[in-house]
């Protein structure tokens, strides 16, 4: 769809993995920090499956595989 890029998605990382901690320490039902980790650890990893997903998609990377 074109509505982030690839680079600011890795560019703004750290600002999402604080985002990330922050939902999965109210989605946690303890205050145990392992258990906060096993909720963020998924999160993670689907954000950065959607930065590799972003990048194929991508717009320009598109464009340049077109011939004609």
């Amino acid at each position: 769809m074109g509505i982030v890029s690839p680079a600011w998605m890795w560019n703004n990382f750290r600002y999402s993995i604080l985002i990330i901690f922050i939902i999965a320490a109210i989605v946690t039902p303890t205050t145990d920090i392992l258990n906060m980790c096993i909720f963020a650890a998924p999160m993670i990893l689907l954000y950065l499956v959607s930065i590799g997903v972003a990048w194929l998609v991508h717009p320009n990377r598109r464009n340049r595989g077109k011939v004609g």
